[in-house]
């Protein structure tokens, strides 16, 4: 009976590990967030591309059939990392309390003036829009909670989604709680177990769904470990080679491995 019960831990454990699925949403901000460190010009996408920022912003909008999705590049110069180390939390303009990043609050506060922006916001109030997707790998995810939150409020209609990949800490728990009242915006965070930017920063996270990734092998390479291509492989190319757990959101998989096993187990008892 013991060695029946191991068997069918180490089944559950198997299914659950392999069977996810990786949503198409989050195969194509992959794809998006990937081409983001891209030359604009040299860029691959089939999508429209209908605005784009500075290179220094490093956000750009594209038309996807009915979706509206905004990509923002994660850091690759020295004005980037100034804004990364400029990380103590002030206080969010815009929520009664709450406390943010205070190098990317900055950003959001250049960006929101600027007439890209209000070509986005114009976009946005269009019919055929169904979702505004947001994404962006490392400092360009905390960008995009920010750019979600401030969106979401302005357009309480419209769905948006910010998808993040290696996303640090940008927030404190009145922040996120701030979040969690607006009923238009939902969070997918991605990260691989063996990347170590979503451990950096002062605050906390939170996520409507969490996505980890376990490679069979641990990256000990404090850059590879975190590159947005190495996402991308996970994720689109090469899926079968990483096991996938996702929490939160409907019942996941995993959970519902979890009840088959015990049910089993009584059985066997």
């Amino acid at each position: 009976m013991n060695l029946l019960k191991i068997l069918f831990s180490s089944l559950s454990l198997l299914i659950s590990s392999y069977a996810l699925r990786v949503s198409p949403t989050i195969q194509k901000t992959a794809k998006y967030s990937s081409q983001s460190y891209d030359d604009i010009n040299k860029s691959k996408s089939k999508s429209k591309l209908i605005t784009t920022f500075d290179d220094n912003i490093g956000l750009r909008a594209y038309e996807d059939k009915r979706d509206l999705v905004l990509t923002i590049r994660g850091s690759c110069n020295l004005e980037d990392w100034k804004v990364n180390l400029n990380c103590l939390l002030v206080e969010h303009p815009h929520i009664p309390c709450g406390n943010v990043h205070r190098g990317y609050l900055k950003n959001l506060l250049n960006i929101i003036d600027l007439p890209e922006f209000e070509y986005i916001k114009t976009s946005i109030n269009k019919q055929n829009i169904k979702n505004v997707l947001i994404t962006g790998h490392s400092s360009g995810a905390a960008k995009g909670i920010l750019i979600g939150h401030y969106l979401a409020k302005m357009f309480p209609n419209v769905k948006f989604t910010v998808v993040t990949f290696g996303c640090p800490k940008i927030g404190d728990s009145d922040f996120y709680n701030d979040i969690d009242k607006i009923r238009n915006i939902n969070i997918i965070s991605i990260n691989f177990n063996d990347d170590f930017v979503p451990h950096l920063g002062f605050g906390t996270k939170n996520s409507d769904v969490q996505l980890d990734i376990y490679s069979e092998k641990l990256c000990f390479n404090l850059i590879k470990s975190h590159l947005m291509s190495r996402y991308e492989d996970a994720l689109i190319k090469n899926k079968h080679k990483y096991h996938f757990l996702e929490t939160g959101g409907i019942t996941s998989l995993h959970e519902q491995m979890n009840i088959f096993n015990n049910i089993i187990t009584e059985m066997l008892l």
